[in-house]
């Protein structure tokens, strides 16, 4: 039988390398033009083109968001409520390699303490923290009106607030799989770890109603999910962070391997990669 090579890193190690990357890594996500009244009906509240993830420049750098398209909300009242993202973005940025632990129990297995012996699929899972700095007059998702007396006062504000985690978090997940003899991702996973609360008779005994009615806090987070996703699924990003990955494992593979290999054997020649009791493992 012939049996594939190992080159094997701990996990503690690799997220170090990830460390260097998240500085460069930053969301800005944003749909509102804040007019004093609209132009005409099509045109609102609305900003084009005003959203973008950065990533490093080996990964292709700035990347443009497609438009979240304003939220119409309808009301038992005959009335249209407008919806626009006002500038959503990333404080600061973590990044882990784990096995699919669950984006919850990410940060709690740290210390890796909890690995699982057996084999498990490998994740990068990035924490994108939300910026709530100065926020509380200026909401995260900005509400107008054209139907009622007062434009700005007369839909609540939608504040983003954090839920179980410190500031409200996006995570984004990327299964590392192998394919055509190279690592690459599959399917992204994403997660809104926030609580997205209206304002106004909405926040309080009238929360359950006002959601109910409209699903506001479904809708923006699939919005927020969707653009992420589409991003990061774009097909010269991926190529450019699968070159990343690959390109990097051989030019730099030894400072991180446990024991030294031949890592220029590695490109293309890659048969599985695994996480198992704290290590990542590339069969080659």
């Amino acid at each position: 039988a012939v049996f594939n090579k190992q080159a094997k890193i701990d996990v503690a190690r690799f997220d170090d390398v990830l460390g260097v990357f998240t500085p460069q890594i930053g969301l800005h996500i944003n749909s509102y033009n804040p007019l004093d009244e609209p132009e005409d009906e099509e045109t609102l509240w609305y900003a084009e083109e005003d959203s973008y993830i950065d990533m490093p420049a080996s990964w292709g750098g700035r990347m443009e968001l497609q438009d979240i398209e304003a939220i119409d909300i309808s009301t038992p009242f005959s009335r249209t409520l407008h919806y626009y993202v006002n500038k959503i973005e990333t404080s600061e940025v973590d990044a882990w390699v784990r096995p699919d632990v669950g984006f919850a129990q990410v940060e709690r297995d740290v210390t890796r303490t909890n690995f699982n012996r057996t084999k498990s699929q490998p994740f990068i899972y990035f924490a994108m923290r939300i910026d709530i700095r100065g926020r509380e007059d200026n909401a995260h998702i900005k509400g107008r009106c054209t139907s009622c007396p007062s434009s700005d006062k007369g839909a609540p504000d939608i504040h983003i607030q954090p839920r179980t985690a410190p500031v409200p978090t996006i995570w984004v997940g990327l299964p590392l799989e192998v394919r055509d003899g190279r690592i690459t991702y599959g399917d992204i996973r994403t997660f809104m770890d926030a609580h997205i609360q209206a304002g106004g008779i909405c926040d309080g005994i009238l929360d359950g109603n006002c959601n109910d009615l409209s699903n506001y806090r479904g809708i923006i987070q699939e919005e927020i999910r969707k653009g992420i996703e589409d991003a990061l699924g774009n097909a010269r990003i991926k190529r450019n962070i699968e070159n990343s990955l690959n390109e990097g494992l051989s030019d730099f593979g030894n400072i991180l391997f446990s024991e030294p290999i031949n890592t220029r054997e590695l490109l293309g020649n890659i048969k599985e990669i695994y996480i198992t009791n704290g290590e990542l493992v590339v069969e080659y």
